[in-house]
C-alpha cells in the first residue's frame, strides 16, 4: 500500500517526525506535510516541523501530556476515528508522530484500524529520538567488545510488573545498551 510516486497517494500517511529537528526529517515526510489537508499531530512534534505543514491544512492536536487523565484507549479510538472520517471526506491526512511511528508510537493500532475500515495508508519512517540523540552526541549504542545489542525501553513496563524490570536488568549484564 505504499506507492513510490506522488500521483497515487494513499489517503492517510502515518509520518514519523524524527527527533524534532527539521533537517532530520525524511524528504518523503516533508512532501507529505506539504501535501496534507489535515494533520493530526502528537504532543512532542516541534513547532519548526509543524511550520512545514501545507498552508491552510487543518491542524488537529491528537497527543497526550503527562497528567492527562483521559483514558488512553478512548483517546486512541478518537484518533483512529478522526483519521478515517477525514479520509472518507477525501482529504489527504497526515498522522504526524514524534520520532519513529513504530517505536512507542501506537502506529500498529492505527494501522489495524485503517485496515479494518479499508482506508488506504502508508507509513513514512522517522528517525527515533533514542538513536538520534546518541548519534548527535557521539555516543555509540553498539561498539565492538563493549555492546552487541540495543534495547529501547519506555520509562515503565507494559504491565508494571517487576519481572519485566528484572529481565531488563539481566539483559544489561550481558552487554546490551539500554536506551
Amino acid at each position: 500500500m505504499s506507492p513510490t510516486n506522488d500521483i497515487l497517494l494513499p489517503l492517510v500517511s502515518i509520518v514519523g517526525a524524527g527527533p524534532g529537528a527539521v533537517d532530520l526529517l525524511t524528504l518523503r515526510a516533508l512532501r507529505r506535510l506539504e501535501q496534507a489537508e489535515v494533520v493530526l499531530y502528537d504532543n512532542l512534534v516541534s513547532a519548526e516541523i509543524m511550520a512545514l505543514c501545507a498552508p491552510g491544512a487543518e491542524l488537529v492536536y491528537a497527543g497526550k501530556k503527562y497528567g492527562d487523565q483521559r483514558d488512553p484507549e478512548q483517546r486512541q479510538q478518537a484518533v483512529n476515528e478522526a483519521m478515517v472520517a477525514y479520509a472518507r471526506q477525501g482529504k489527504r491526512v497526515v498522522r504526524l508522530k514524534s520520532g519513529e511511528p513504530f517505536i512507542f508510537g501506537r502506529a500498529a493500532e492505527e494501522i489495524r484500524y485503517l485496515r479494518e475500515q479499508q482506508v488506504p495508508y502508508e507509513v513514512v519512517p522517522g528517525l527515533t529520538a533514542g538513536i538520534a540523540a546518541a548519534s548527535l552526541t557521539h555516543i555509540p549504542l553498539t561498539e565492538r567488545n563493549h555492546s552487541n545489542a540495543v534495547l529501547l525501553c519506555t520509562a515503565h513496563t507494559a504491565n508494571y510488573d517487576f519481572k519485566q524490570l528484572d529481565a531488563l536488568a539481566n539483559m544489561l549484564h550481558t552487554g546490551t545498551t539500554l536506551v
